[in-house]
């Protein structure tokens, strides 16, 4: 089977981050934090009562380091903006949406020293054994394409602290029941696409591979090294 992989056209994308919102709630058993509050129920009531506190102060305003506790901090797919032109009004923004690329020879595999890295022999999707993470952080050095994160960063780690690496598992268990990933599924103007990557091809005949541009793309000789599972259709500027 071919391997799978993402189409994201720029032509479509307005930024609106629906995809990453998507991402972060249905992942969010998969994030890095996600049992360090067990005092809250998380571990054992997935509706856990919210704590008092939790959302404001005595004062009213946000509580903003209670809140964070609670709440997914890793975007594992994350949707940037490029502004270009000459000046007003000619001024346009190109988005990029960009997650894990899947790749036929992902750098974090080849770096990770438990060989918790692994790729699905069904789908191609790398996935990570996150139990048996050290939180070294070795896989987030070696990606050129941010994929591996950390809810905080392992060299700010307690001594005995393990700060597990989650990245984009292509949400594997949605494609093996039939479903798309959530960010596809809940893109409102159909910029996303995730499919084998020969069927990609002969559904988006005009789709080529994600380089360096004004989108904020990656360089050809990155892709080449790795081998990353995507797609794109660019967006033309217009100035």
């Amino acid at each position: 089977m071919s391997s799978w992989g993402f189409y994201f056209d720029q032509t479509r994308c307005i930024g609106c981050k629906t995809c990453t919102v998507a991402c972060m709630a249905w992942n969010e058993d998969k994030r890095g934090d996600a049992c360090l509050h067990p005092e809250q129920g998380i571990q054992t009531n997935p509706a856990y009562e919210i704590p008092a506190g939790y959302e404001t102060m005595q004062d009213g305003s946000f509580n903003h380091d209670e809140m964070s506790k609670y709440h997914m901090k890793e975007e594992l797919i994350r949707v940037t903006e490029t502004e270009y032109g000459t000046g007003m009004p000619d001024v346009d923004i190109l988005y990029l949406a960009l997650s894990c690329g899947h790749c036929g020879q992902p750098a974090c595999v080849e770096v990770c020293p438990r060989n918790c890295i692994i790729k699905d022999k069904e789908t191609g999707a790398v996935l990570n054994e996150k139990d048996r993470c050290i939180g070294c952080g070795d896989c987030r050095d070696a990606c050129p394409y941010g994929a591996p994160q950390f809810y905080k960063d392992p060299v700010k780690a307690a001594p005995g602290e393990i700060i597990p690496m989650v990245k984009c598992d292509l949400c594997i268990e949605r494609i093996k029941a039939g479903l798309k990933p959530a960010c596809v599924a809940a893109c409102r103007v159909r910029a996303l696409d995730v499919l084998p990557m020969d069927e990609l091809i002969k559904r988006y005949p005009d789709a080529k591979p994600l380089t360096i541009n004004l989108s904020g793309g990656i360089s050809p000789a990155t892709n080449e090294q790795t081998h990353p599972n995507w797609l794109f259709k660019p967006k033309i500027p217009r100035f």
